[in-house]
């Protein structure tokens, strides 16, 4: 029994914040920005971002394209000392990296970034990059299995009246 209580309270402490707070993030294609919001449907933080360098939805490895649809956040990895693909250090994740739980890709996230001039354009292999400082206040938005959308450049988003 004592097992299962502390098990129970260490799930609530890992996860409670995030359904808690109610956060969500969605993501528009189609003018490049971030947004979260809050259970009561009030926009809490905004930000531009970088997305992938080819329109369209995700469908492969390499094909330099943001996946399209609901994920969540699976972890939320400190980034400040990772090497890049070909194992030199450019600091090119910024401070956090923010993985999505998706089907077929497990290196697809939301992160800081060395490249600041990139943000608001189509520059990145498929992840979500933005302003290292903008990243450092996200994360302090949402938690694992915080729920990310991430719209097609077709879709509109109405961004909703900021949280009071």
């Amino acid at each position: 029994m004592k097992r299962l209580v502390t098990t129970i309270l260490t799930a609530i402490l890992l996860f409670g914040t995030a359904f808690a707070s109610g956060n969500r993030i969605v993501v528009s294609k189609r003018n490049c920005y971030l947004y979260v919001i809050d259970g009561n449907n009030k926009l809490v933080f905004s930000t531009p971002v970088c997305l992938g360098m080819n329109k369209g939805n995700k469908t492969r490895r390499g094909d330099h394209k943001t996946p399209e649809g609901k994920f969540s956040i699976m972890s939320i990895e400190n980034s400040t000392r990772w090497k890049d693909y070909d194992g030199v250090y450019r600091a090119s994740y910024g401070p956090w990296f923010m993985r999505l739980k998706m089907p077929k890709f497990r290196s697809i996230g939301i992160h800081g970034t060395c490249e600041p001039e990139s943000i608001g354009t189509r520059a990145s292999q498929g992840c979500i990059r933005m302003l290292n400082e903008n990243v450092v206040k996200l994360k302090k938005l949402v938690n694992v299995g915080t729920q990310v959308t991430i719209l097609s450049e077709n879709e509109d988003f109405k961004v909703p009246e900021p949280a009071k």
